[in-house]
């Protein structure tokens, strides 16, 4: 269904892929609707989600440059997540270093995923299983492999662990290499 005339919380309402995101953005601004802050958070969300560094750099710069509209946390969030994609600290750390506000426990926890701590504890397979575990619920899938990649170069082992199922046996659970074993 059509609406006859769409205004900001009707745009900023409008979901879909990452790439309709933008195309709706392009069609609020041709039809006069000026975006707020909350359109920049999805829009950041939105390229942040698939990758697409450049339109999501473009967006924010505009957003200060062109709309004059002051970044909060959510927008920080979203481009400490964007810095962190290809594993590099400095780039989220500056960005943190820039927050006129207190930082808050998003961006924190964003930070967390830029190998911070793998740095506190580069030899404790938790640390890689969170790590990993953060990036795949992100759906950064790429970084995880990095994570996981990292881990098998510094000779950091995955344990195992035993269960027993139904009185049946023990079964021994190697996660490293998949591999069960019934006792």
């Amino acid at each position: 269904m059509k609406m006859p005339s769409r205004d900001l919380v009707t745009w900023n309402a409008i979901h879909g892929d990452s790439k309709e995101i933008l195309h709706h953005f392009e069609q609020m601004c041709e039809e006069g609707v000026l975006p707020d802050d909350i359109t920049f958070v999805y829009l950041l969300s939105a390229c942040n989600h698939v990758g697409l560094a450049d339109e999501d750099m473009h967006c924010y710069a505009s957003m200060i440059m062109v709309y004059t509209i002051s970044a909060n946390l959510e927008h920080y969030t979203c481009m400490v997540k964007l810095l962190d994609h290809d594993g590099h600290l400095q780039e989220p750390e500056n960005m943190i270093k820039a927050i006129p506000h207190k930082p808050d426990v998003a961006v924190w926890t964003t930070l967390l995923g830029a190998y911070r701590i793998l740095e506190l504890e580069p030899k404790n397979v938790s640390s890689y299983v969170l790590l990993s575990n953060i990036y795949a619920a992100a759906g950064t899938r790429h970084v995880c492999e990095n994570v996981e990649q990292q881990r098998k170069e510094r000779g950091v082992k995955k344990g195992h662990t035993w269960i027993e199922l139904n009185n049946d046996g023990a079964y021994e659970i190697v996660v490293d290499d998949q591999r069960q074993t019934l006792r």
